[in-house]
């Protein structure tokens, strides 16, 4: 047997079958065990080359529920809301792209999703060249001021959302996994309100740069308005310092529909206590 894979030989030169062949487990009672179903097996006296691999694959993928057309063209799906629609483009399939991207844009009549994304797919090769050229124009300067500074904030929770109905949810073993999952989160954070654990945001000023960290998944805006509060520094925003909340829009969006709304656990007044915590953080 050739058990070389890839650049990496195997300590193992040769396999001499000692008992039944056995899959998904070792045959050991201790060792964890495959949950779920084998569906079909397919077994080598050689290994197979990454190339073969992937052909196995695409010429059966069809019978799992996977489109082959994919294989070779970028998936495009499109969403709809009230007044824009979103384009999502999938290049998990393509050798030379990688990844899933976004392209939002305003509705004013006729879209053909193809048009709108030529040129904005994800050009992984081409993101990585820009991030190596940026960090070569880097110039280190000595740190003359630091400064970390936090604060707290308490947001309303959303009113859409009762303690006893997600609770009831939760428990309810004829309702789907998603549903009692995300129940649960929203119950764990209705409980910690309660209980007045707040969200902490924090900055650090470092000479003329503010390295802003937001909690959950805030909307962008919030990143915008805080670089317009301190237009003479440079302003970087990172989130999901406390996922919490889950989703954290702008108020201007609520009631407008969409995912993220659906799964935003606080009301609109999170919008000014957050914009009033930002503003006092970037007081350097």
């Amino acid at each position: 047997m050739d058990c070389s894979t890839g650049r990496h030989p195997s300590k193992h030169k040769a396999y001499k079958p000692s008992g039944g062949l056995l899959i998904g487990t070792k045959g050991q009672p201790r060792l964890p065990r495959f949950k779920g179903m084998v569906d079909a097996v397919r077994v080598y006296d050689r290994v197979p080359s990454g190339e073969e691999a992937l052909a196995h694959f695409q010429a059966e993928a069809g019978a799992y529920g996977f489109d082959p057309a994919w294989f070779t063209r970028v998936k495009v799906t499109l969403y709809y809301y009230d007044d824009h629609a979103v384009v999502e483009a999938d290049t998990t399939w393509l050798q030379s792209l990688s990844g899933r991207g976004r392209l939002g844009f305003t509705l004013t009549g006729e879209a053909n999703p193809d048009l709108v994304l030529a040129g904005h797919v994800i050009d992984t090769q081409r993101l990585y060249d820009g991030i190596v050229a940026s960090e070569a124009e880097l110039k280190p300067e000595p740190i003359e001021t630091i400064k970390w500074r936090t604060t707290n904030i308490l947001p309303p929770p959303r009113s859409l959302f009762s303690e006893g109905e997600m609770q009831e949810m939760v428990g309810d073993k004829n309702r789907s996994t998603l549903e009692r999952n995300r129940s649960a989160f929203i119950l764990a954070w209705l409980r910690r309100l309660q209980n007045r654990i707040p969200l902490e945001l924090s900055a650090m000023h470092i000479n003329d740069i503010s390295l802003l960290h937001l909690p959950a998944e805030c909307f962008i805006e919030y990143q915008l308005r805080a670089q317009e509060m301190q237009p003479s520094r440079f302003v970087a925003t990172a989130a999901y310092g406390d996922d919490g909340p889950w989703y954290i829009p702008v108020k201007e969006e609520y009631g407008k529909g969409g995912y993220e709304l659906s799964v935003a656990f606080c009301d609109p007044e999170v919008d000014d206590l957050l914009a009033e915590a930002i503003r006092n953080l970037l007081q350097a």
